[in-house]
């Protein structure tokens, strides 16, 4: 009996494996094709095939995201961006940098990070978006807690994300910053 029950619990396991490799698999599939240079609508099938209840999914948005395929009808625009000033640090910012990061702009960020739910974390977008004093200081806080935007760790920032925070808080530090240097 004591065979049969640690056999099973070893079936268990594997099986268990088995879909976390099929996830991560999948997910280096979707990374591999868009590394050849896959369009949004080829790219879908294979976010799909990515369980939404994997860790793997966050991973697998953030990178459609990171590229400009929002919708299955998007169209890339990784290059573009890329072409801005390519030494950039963020994607699509012109003369972007890592700065340190002050207090009054990491609190709210880290705070935004850890709420689950944008309408709960608005109000602290709003306050890093008031607190920060460039759009560099801003990127550099989002890349420490990409959770400020709903990405995940390893994501790389870019104009998207200015451009996505400044639709409703124009009038903010960071947002007027970015229309000096022409986001």
């Amino acid at each position: 009996m004591k065979k049969f029950i640690a056999g099973m619990s070893m079936g268990l396991l594997l099986l268990a494996l088995a879909g976390c490799t099929t996830s991560e698999s999948q997910l280096s599939d979707l990374r591999s094709a868009i590394d050849e240079g896959k369009n949004c609508p080829e790219l879908f099938p294979l976010l799909k095939a990515i369980s939404s209840s994997e860790v793997a999914s966050e991973e697998a948005q953030a990178e459609m995201r990171k590229i400009g395929c929002f919708s299955i009808s998007s169209e890339r625009t990784d290059a573009q961006r890329g072409a801005v000033d390519p030494d950039s640090a963020w994607i699509g910012v012109p003369g972007g940098e890592s700065v340190d990061v002050s207090e009054a702009c990491e609190t709210p960020a880290a705070r935004a990070a850890q709420v689950i739910g944008s309408d709960a974390a608005e109000a602290l977008i709003k306050k890093t978006l008031e607190n920060c004093s460039t759009v560099n200081e801003w990127l550099s806080a989002l890349e420490t807690y990409p959770g400020l935007m709903g990405m995940v760790d390893g994501y790389i920032p870019s104009v998207t994300d200015v451009q996505v925070a400044c639709i409703n808080y124009p009038a903010s530090t960071v947002c007027n910053d970015a229309e000096k240097i022409g986001l």
